[in-house]
């Protein structure tokens, strides 16, 4: 079974560069993902707000639309209707605003809705359901525990370039 999550996070991490159409959801996710996780690395006193948890959520929801986008693509024909698929899309729309909803009016303690809303889980969950949609991936607990240990590792990346980075002076 180790074999088999780990093969299919393999094929997960490396969809972009086997599907390129999925670069274009994917390169702003992972960038913004980097990018994030290093600025806060930097300036450690500083956390997330409700403005980012907020804009965070607003992803999920446009990851969804694109992730619709392509499931009604009428260049990419499912012989049946993709049942699965669509909810996938729909589960990542309505999460996302089900988030805005907690982020916008505060229902959520604080370290809670940063927490979910954080960019580790939020652009993790965007790419895997954007890696499963465009690739055809199955859809089951292998792919499920996949996606959880992807955000276990990406988080225990980040961890080790925060403990190496310097802090930023003054700030």
């Amino acid at each position: 079974m180790i074999d088999k999550i780990i093969s299919r996070l393999m094929r997960i991490v490396l969809a972009p560069l086997t599907d390129p159409e999925i670069i274009w959801v994917s390169l702003p996710l992972i960038g913004s993902l980097v990018l994030i996780e290093i600025y806060f690395g930097r300036y450690k006193k500083e956390e997330l707000g409700w403005n980012s948890a907020i804009s965070n959520s607003l992803l999920l929801c446009f990851v969804g639309i694109d992730l619709l986008r392509r499931i009604f693509d009428k260049n990419h024909p499912y012989l049946t209707f993709p049942y699965a698929r669509f909810t996938i899309a729909l589960v990542i729309i309505l999460s996302g605003i089900f988030l805005l909803y907690l982020n916008f009016y505060h229902k959520l303690p604080k370290w809670l809705a940063f927490t979910l809303s954080s960019v580790i889980p939020i652009n993790i969950t965007a790419y895997m359901a954007t890696v499963v949609i465009y690739t055809s991936m199955t859809i089951d607990f292998i792919t499920f525990f996949s996606w959880v240990l992807l955000i276990l590792i990406v988080w225990g990346i980040f961890q080790i370039i925060h403990s190496l980075e310097p802090e930023a002076w003054g700030d």
